[in-house]
């Protein structure tokens, strides 16, 4: 399955916040602080029992070879390179449409221009069954 990927703006441009822009952090923001307020609820440990349940949950780690990386403008006008699961079009889709910014700290930082890099890797090559 072949994607296309998309761009949003350019991200090494200037870039000039939108309102839309401003919204959406102001958002991300305060749904990240209702999280932080849930997760500060819960037991500070967990059982080994607990860690395997939800590593099975969650299931191996995704391979590099399935993987897209992106170039992203953030909120905070720091430039930086994420990686993303390789089926996805835009690398701000779903939960994965901020991040945390390397350079400054701010968490979640949204992702308001971003443009394809290419994979991470190549796929393994495929092996023809035995006749």
């Amino acid at each position: 399955m072949e994607v296309e990927y998309l761009s949003h703006g350019v991200p090494l441009a200037v870039y000039q916040l939108t309102k839309a822009d401003h919204r959406q952090q102001k958002d991300k923001v305060r749904i990240h602080e209702w999280v932080q307020r849930q997760l500060a609820k819960f037991p500070t440990s967990v059982s080994e029992e607990s860690r395997e349940r939800l590593r099975q949950l969650l299931g191996p780690p995704v391979p590099a070879w399935k993987l897209h990386r992106w170039r992203l403008r953030l909120y905070c006008g720091h430039v930086i390179e994420a990686t993303r699961i390789r089926s996805s079009p835009r690398p701000d889709e779903g939960i994965c449409d901020k991040e945390h910014c390397p350079e400054c700290g701010l968490d979640p930082s949204v992702i308001v221009a971003f443009e394809p890099l290419g994979p991470v890797a190549d796929p393994p090559p495929e092996t023809s069954p035995p006749e």
